[in-house]
């Protein structure tokens, strides 16, 4: 899916930025949420969350960050060899490879922040404001995407 969406994106200015702006809105919203959710952080602590809306948005999350697909786009046709295999197979297999040390790596954070998490069930004002912090953050971010004139990476020349 990374590899198509980057090849939609490197051809087409318009994908592009409808890329970054699905991102921007998506980080302003998830901002958003993280700050209204730090007021009733005492009574969702009581309550048991279902892992199942976490990964959907985990995964929404992964779909509009732009930032898979330039790194895709910029970073791996240093190692595709034309001569060795057809292209695609090689950026097939060096993308199957990036996810599996993403797995590990992001599983890994996963259980400490899982671990975190409950440590900061104790601490509902460190959570208070942990997701206050976290929130205006994300919303900042998101509105900077939103609000900046970027050319698509991909079709500026270097040097330009």
């Amino acid at each position: 899916l990374a590899f198509g969406l980057s090849v939609i994106v490197s051809r087409n200015p318009v994908a592009f930025d409808l890329l970054r702006y699905a991102g921007g809105a998506y980080l302003v919203w998830r901002g958003y949420r993280l700050v209204r959710s730090s007021s009733n952080m005492g009574r969702d602590l009581a309550q048991d969350h279902k892992s199942t809306p976490f990964v959907r948005e985990g995964f929404v999350a992964s779909l509009v960050n732009p930032k898979g697909h330039v790194f895709m786009l910029a970073f791996m046709p240093q190692f595709v060899e034309p001569a060795a295999a057809p292209a695609e197979i090689q950026f097939l297999i060096l993308g199957a490879a990036m996810r599996v040390v993403a797995l590990l790596v992001e599983g890994t954070i996963a259980l400490l922040s899982g671990w975190l998490g409950r440590a900061l069930h104790s601490a509902v004002i460190a959570g208070r404001w942990l997701n206050w912090c976290v929130g205006c953050i994300l919303a900042a971010i998101g509105a900077r995407l939103l609000l900046m004139d970027t050319p698509n990476p991909v079709l500026t020349p270097v040097g330009s």
